[in-house]
Parts: C-alpha cells; structure tokens; sequence
C-alpha cells in the first residue's frame, strides 16, 4: 500500500503498477507538477491483452482518494490516471483538476486486439495487427464517485473519462463507470467529457455529472465536435442510464463504417448546471 505521501516535480509516471500487478492500494496520496501520468497500472504492450500465463495479468489493484493536479505537464498526451489492459481495477474517489488532457483513461487498442479485431480507429493499418479469436484481460473494472474538472486545456480529442475497447465479455463482467463528476472543459478544445470511444464495449455509465462543457473544435481550426458524452466508433453494448448532463450528444460519431449496435440511453436527465445535480452526488464525488 502506499499511503498519504507527497508526489512533486517528478520526471515521469509517479507511480506505476506495471504488468502483473495485484492486489496494491494507493490511497490518500498527493500529486502535483507530474510530467506524465500521476499514477498508472497496467500495460499495453501484449504481455497486457493477451498474457501467456496467469502471473501476467494485472489484477485487483485499487486507486482511491488521491488528490491530482498539474499531471502531463511535458508529456501532455498523458492521463491523470491511466489504467491500460486490466482486470477488476477499481479507481474511486480520487479528485483530479487543472489537466492539460484527459482525466482517467482506460483500456486501449480501439478494439483492433479484441476478438475479431473490430475497426475501432480510423485509418488503422489493418496488416500491423494480428486477429485474435479470445477475450482480452480488460474486465471487471470500475471507475467510481471521482471529480474532474479543468481538463483539456492543452489538447484535443481527449475526456474527463476515456474509455478504448472492449471491456469485458458481457456487461455482467464489464466496466462500470458510476458517481462521476465531470466539469470544466477548456471550451474551444473538443472533447467528451464521459468519452466511450473507439472499439468500446461492455460499458455501464450511471448517475455520472457532467456540466460546463462546452463544444470545442476537433483541433486547432478544426470542426465543432465534444459533448457530455460520445465517442467515435464505439463497437456498441453500452448502457447510459440515470445521468444529469447539460451538453448531450445526439448520436455518437465517426460513422461510417456502421453504428454501434445495443446502446441504450434511460432516465437520462438534461439540467442547466450544477444546481440541477441532486447535492448528494456533487458531495460524494471526489477524494475526502
């Protein structure tokens, strides 16, 4: 475990929970001035999605109430917290601000390493990646009660939350991101701030917050593009249920080739700002 320390100045990650990590808890922690990641577990490289034995997989690790600010400041393309190829990560309660690019990121490979190597990224060279006919190590993983707000003020393209590939086998066993508050989008910079994107899969999102993110351009001089949530060629299987947002999308986008198939939106509800979010959610969000 590592505990109530001070991470400052630090030249890259923080703190990395590497490949075949398990059962590790940081909590509690302080980081500022990072410049990647402030904290990351898991890898991507194919050790991560398709390990040849069981010590390889990252498993069980728990990220809660840390306090982040000022990560990726001369790697600008990094995350506050990464979690790459992982089973049953839980990152909960942390509060992350003042970012110049994406909040939490999880997964990767924009679904070309999952089972039947579905077209998640456009212009992919299709002939650099190998077809796999089995499930990747991501599943079970939960992203809970956290705050971000003061992200993208840098790049574009990115969330308070992203999310790549598929994230289990079934949503019994797929991600579940829950109780987040997302808010403070640079406004020209485009972006989602709850971001299912490419090859997405097997997600629930539930009674997140998102407010105070404006459309922005898809890059400098770019196309409006960016809501409070969306994504570019998810592959489907996606539930958003019980939500408060103020900037919702209408479809999601990228397509063609095909729109993603089984995703459902319910008792979603449109607000005008953060006084339309039931006090209890904006409290419990975030490191305490």
């Amino acid at each position: 475990m590592i505990r109530g320390d001070v991470f400052q100045h630090m030249g890259a990650v923080a703190v990395d929970f590497d490949t075949g990590s398990e059962h590790n808890t940081i909590a509690g922690n302080h980081f500022s001035d990072i410049s990647a990641a402030a904290i990351q577990v898991g890898g991507v490289a194919p050790i991560d999605f398709h390990p040849t034995n069981p010590g390889q997989v990252t498993r069980d690790n728990a990220i809660a109430n840390n306090w982040i600010t000022k990560a990726a400041q001369e790697f600008n393309d990094a995350a506050g917290i990464f979690a790459g190829y992982t089973t049953r990560t839980t990152i909960s309660h942390n509060t992350l601000w003042n970012l110049p690019y994406t909040g939490i990121a999880i997964g990767w490979g924009w679904g070309m390493t999952d089972p039947g190597r579905f077209p998640g990224c456009t212009g992919c060279p299709f002939e650099n990646w190998k077809i796999y006919t089995t499930p990747t190590t991501s599943k079970g993983n939960k992203i809970l009660d956290n705050k971000i707000s003061d992200y993208l003020k840098v790049l574009y393209d990115g969330g308070g939350i992203y999310s790549l590939g598929f994230q289990g086998t079934s949503l019994a066993n797929g991600e579940l991101i829950a109780g987040n508050v997302v808010f403070g989008k640079a406004p020209s910079h485009g972006g989602n701030a709850l971001y299912t994107d490419g090859g997405s899969r097997y997600i629930t999102l539930r009674g997140n917050a998102a407010f105070h993110n404006p459309t922005g351009v898809d890059g400098p001089g770019g196309k409006p593009y960016g809501h409070d949530w969306g994504g570019c060629r998810p592959y489907g299987d996606i539930v958003w249920t019980g939500n408060w947002w103020q900037n919702p999308a209408k479809t999601y986008d990228c397509y063609p080739p095909y729109p993603p198939v089984n995703v459902r939106l319910a008792n979603n509800k449109l607000i005008r700002g953060p006084a339309g979010v039931p006090s209890a959610v904006l409290r419990n969000a975030g490191a305490h």
